[in-house]
């Protein structure tokens, strides 16, 4: 499984990098936050299901294996 963010619908408000700070990192002055790890490990699955369900922009999924 992966996480990925949006960048054209983030609005780099930094939630996601509170929320889980070893998943995202902010993006500085408002830019798009960023992910920190290619592939998600099973462990940290339910905290990106929470950035991705509280993300006020909609901008970060999880996206699982086989998906495209």
């Amino acid at each position: 499984m992966r996480v990925t963010i949006d960048s054209s619908r983030c609005q780099g408000t930094g939630f996601c990098a509170q929320l889980a700070p070893v998943l995202f990192a902010a993006g500085a002055g408002g830019e798009a936050s960023r992910v920190l790890v290619e592939t998600l490990p099973t462990a940290l699955l339910p905290v990106a299901l929470e950035a991705e369900m509280l993300c006020p922009a909609g901008a970060i999924t999880v996206i699982e294996q086989g998906d495209h």
